[in-house]
C-alpha cells in the first residue's frame, strides 16, 4: 500500500484529490459541522487545503494536529499562515489554542481502511490514542483516502478505533448504510 501511494506524482495527487474533496464537501456531516479537526496533507495524502478553505468560508472552526511529547492534540488555526513545519516536517499549528470540542467532524488520513471501517495508520498510534483518551466525545470520524487504499478486510488490534465514514475519489462508504 505504501509503495503504491509513494508512486503517486504531484499531478496524480491533484487529479485524484479533487473528486475526494468534492465528496467531503457534499457530506451532510461536513455541511452541518460547526467544528472540524483535519490533517495537513503529507506523504502523498489526499489534499485537504480546499476543505479547510471552504470550512472557513462557511464559518466553521478548523483545528489541525500537533505532536508534543509523542501525543497528538488538535489546535485551532484561522488561516494557512498559522502553521509551520513540525513533527516529521508535517505542517503544525503555531499557536497553543487547543481544540476541546465535544462534537466535531474529524477527517483523518491512513495507510489503509477496510470495508469494516478499520484503519491502519502510519505506526505512531496518534489517532487511536487521541480517540481513546476522548471517549466521551461525539466525533464523526472520516477516513479520507484513495480508492486503492480500501481493502476488503484486515486484522485489527484491540486499541484500534474504527472510522464512521470512508471517503475516496469515487465513493462514500457509511458504517450504517
Amino acid at each position: 500500500m505504501a509503495g503504491q501511494k509513494n508512486k503517486l506524482l504531484p499531478l496524480d495527487i491533484c487529479r485524484l484529490s479533487r473528486p475526494a474533496i468534492d465528496n467531503i464537501l457534499n457530506l451532510p456531516e461536513f455541511i452541518s459541522a460547526s467544528s472540524m479537526y483535519i490533517y495537513m496533507e503529507y506523504n502523498q495524502e489526499i489534499i485537504t487545503h480546499p476543505i479547510m478553505s471552504k470550512a472557513w468560508e462557511m464559518g466553521k472552526r478548523v483545528a489541525v494536529p500537533k505532536i508534543l511529547d509523542k501525543k497528538m492534540n488538535f489546535y485551532y488555526i484561522e488561516s494557512f499562515d498559522d502553521v509551520i513545519s513540525g513533527y516529521k516536517g508535517i505542517l503544525e499549528p503555531l499557536n497553543d489554542v487547543i481544540a476541546e470540542e465535544e462534537q466535531a467532524l474529524v477527517i483523518m488520513p491512513g495507510l489503509a481502511f477496510d470495508r469494516e471501517f478499520n484503519r491502519i495508520g502510519y505506526g505512531g498510534g496518534f489517532y487511536d490514542n487521541f480517540f481513546n483518551t476522548h471517549k466521551g466525545s461525539d466525533y464523526i470520524k472520516v477516513g479520507l483516502c484513495y480508492d486503492f487504499q480500501v481493502m476488503d478486510h484486515f486484522d485489527k488490534d484491540a486499541h484500534d478505533v474504527p472510522v464512521d465514514i470512508i471517503v475516496t475519489p469515487s465513493a462514500v462508504f457509511r458504517k450504517n448504510s
